[in-house]
């Protein structure tokens, strides 16, 4: 069931490529607004890599009978598995939800949206993020890497970037820009 598609409340997009740092970014965002930001939960045909718990995973069956019913603002195919946010998944107060680039331009026209780019530093580091992962073989990893590379020239798309080099440090970007959006006042 598809609501308005305009959202009354902010919805918080942190998108990059894989391995940049967006779930990372996001589990830090959740918990510092504890009780004022809520987690989009994202549908996706994949495996579960372990800790994630905001990930819902399902069947390619069950996947077409949500597309077929209408029940995506987005979706796409990325990487050999199906990705979505169903709409039941953004929820009526601030939300904040990790996406990958592919996916993005679908979300635009639901207005009130604070954007933010994850980079990683460099390919290089990037690569070696990948490949710590343990998930993708060396022919995925290049995949990853190649689509990558073009992700990262769509930064400037997005209200802000976070160069993720140091975790610590992107985490206080994240809250210096979120604190506004979410109403924290220091």
């Amino acid at each position: 069931m598809k609501p308005d598609a305009k959202r009354k409340f902010p919805l918080i997009v942190i998108a990059g490529p894989s391995g940049a740092g967006k779930d990372t970014l996001a589990k830090a965002a959740l918990a510092r607004y504890s009780g004022k930001l809520l987690h989009g939960q994202l549908t996706t045909t994949r495996r579960p890599r372990g800790g994630e718990e905001n990930h819902r995973f399902v069947s390619c069956e069950q996947f077409e009978r949500h597309e077929a019913d209408g029940e995506f603002v987005e979706h796409a195919y990325f990487f050999g598995n199906w990705y979505g946010r169903l709409w039941s998944d953004l929820n009526d107060g601030t939300c904040v939800i990790t996406q990958e680039v592919i996916g993005f331009n679908n979300l635009v026209s639901l207005g009130k949206l604070t954007t933010i780019f994850v980079a990683p530093p460099s390919l290089k580091v990037l690569r070696e993020r990948l490949r710590a992962r343990g998930t993708d073989s060396e022919e995925a990893l290049l995949i990853r890497l190649t689509s990558a590379a073009k992700e990262l020239r769509t930064a400037p798309d997005y209200d802000h970037m976070i160069v993720n080099g140091d975790i610590t440090d992107s985490i206080e970007r994240l809250f210096t820009i979120l604190d506004p959006v979410v109403g924290i006042r220091y």
